[in-house]
């Protein structure tokens, strides 16, 4: 009996032992620290301390082993990475595969998670999963649209292409309203083209798929179109005065 009890002692203290060390001091591996924050990965998370307290905070991440390869200070809205987000303190961190944009300040978050850049050259990403259109300027993210895809999983064509043409698009014409404010054309093999039977000259001189504005800003972040991916007019025109012909075009599943 004595010695039930004794074990039954030493495994309370060791629970009670273990959930100290858990608590306040398996907080896992430091990534990053400077005077008022520390970050930490823990079992597939990344844990936020403010270094003033003892307030923590939690984001899971789909990655174990990332690197800060950045440190953003009062990044304005006009500056890339991520034109058009202001960071007041956060950080760009590097997986295998993505790259995390974490804001410190105010709000502790994931702002963006993105493609790792695959060379120093523009380049376009599209993810049609997720509806989300990346722009790279000197291999560095600029920025993330919320775009529409094909309704169907085979509509819109996936591999790597270019662009093979632009124009402006009068919205005011009833016959290109649906194409918005501004047209950038694919340049997609016959091949690559799974809506029809027979090679479709179109495909490749960039006049059947586009990245182009819309009259439906409904269906943005839907999987809604023909095959083309539609973007918003605002958004569109802003990266039309980005992109160049020849830009390199990657569209994933």
């Amino acid at each position: 009996m004595k010695k039930i009890i004794l074990i039954g002692i030493i495994l309370l203290l060791g629970f009670i032992g273990f959930g100290y060390y858990d608590q306040n001091m398996a907080l896992g591996e430091a990534i990053f620290q400077d005077e008022t924050h520390e970050i930490y990965f823990n079992r597939g998370r990344m844990v936020y301390q403010n270094s003033d307290s003892n307030n923590r905070q939690k984001i899971k991440l789909p990655e174990r082993n990332l690197e800060v390869v950045e440190t953003l200070q009062n990044k304005v809205k006009t500056q890339p990475p991520l034109v058009g987000t202001m960071i007041q303190k956060g950080l760009r961190l590097k997986g295998k595969n993505d790259l995390y944009f974490v804001q410190l300040e105010p709000v502790f978050k994931i702002l963006t998670v993105c493609p790792a850049p695959v060379s120093q050259s523009d380049r376009i990403v599209i993810d049609k999963s997720e509806n989300q259109l990346f722009f790279y300027q000197n291999g560095d993210i600029v920025k993330v649209y919320d775009v529409a895809t094909g309704e169907k999983p085979h509509y819109t064509p996936e591999g790597v292409f270019a662009i093979a043409n632009k124009t402006k698009t009068p919205l005011e014409k009833a016959e290109d309203a649906q194409l918005g404010v501004r047209w950038m054309g694919l340049k997609v093999p016959n091949e690559r083209d799974q809506r029809v039977n027979k090679p479709d000259e179109r495909a490749p001189k960039g006049l059947k798929y586009g990245i182009h504005g819309t009259n439906e800003p409904e269906s943005i972040g839907k999987h809604a179109s023909g095959g083309c991916v539609r973007m918003r007019n605002e958004a569109v025109e802003e990266l039309y005065e980005w992109v160049q012909v020849g830009t390199t075009v990657q569209i994933r599943k």
